[in-house]
């Protein structure tokens, strides 16, 4: 994990590094602790083979496995709380956003959207919760890279194999976005704006 921080060049998030580094350090934008993901996997797998040693000490191998396993899963119920987001009000500000988006879209649109943060609302209300299937959302940062173009091509035909293979820059690969949609009888809108809150046609 130490390996991965450093080749990646990890900066200080929101919450570590607070008060260390003086306030006009660079920051992560949102909090990257994914990046530690091998260290806790292995730090867990440390400490519940601990859990057992420990509790086998004092009992019995019948009784010691599960006394040991509600050790290990103490953390969760501890910090359950913290971390459940359920209630949290940003999610309930992600889901009125993404409401908002699909309220507006024409039927079949395809929404153009500047970010992952514009695209994951979508998803969810689409996904999850079945709300609009009949639209396309796409996250125009991402056209850049050969797969998300390639998934574009494969999961809605709005481009073509050589706009995948050969990235001709935004402007050319939103042509061809727009041309295949309205073969589709798709209008193509966005991205949305949150100052008018509108989702202005695009092609």
């Amino acid at each position: 994990s130490i390996g991965v921080a450093l080749y990646l060049n990890l900066k200080a998030g929101p919450s570590y590094g607070a008060g260390l580094l003086r306030s006009h350090s660079l920051h992560e934008a949102r909090e990257r602790d994914y990046f530690f993901i091998l260290a806790w996997v292995c730090w867990g797998a440390w400490a519940g083979l601990g859990a057992v040693t420990v509790v086998r000490r004092f009992l019995d191998s019948q009784s010691a496995v599960p006394v040991a396993l509600l050790i290990a899963a103490s953390p969760v119920a501890m910090n359950w709380r913290a971390v459940d987001r359920n209630r949290e009000p940003r999610a309930s500000e992600a889901r009125a956003f993404a409401g908002e988006i699909l309220r507006l879209a024409p039927r079949r649109a395809v929404v153009l959207a500047n970010s992952d943060n514009e695209t994951y609302p979508l998803w969810y209300l689409r996904e999850v919760e079945g709300g609009r299937p009949d639209i396309v959302s796409i996250t125009l940062p991402l056209l850049g890279a050969e797969w998300y173009r390639a998934e574009v091509a494969r999961r809605y035909g709005l481009l073509d194999s050589s706009s995948v293979l050969k990235l001709k820059g935004t402007d050319a690969t939103l042509r061809v976005i727009c041309e295949r949609a309205a073969r589709q009888n798709r209008a193509v809108v966005g991205p949305y704006n949150r100052e008018s809150k509108m989702l202005s046609p695009n092609c």
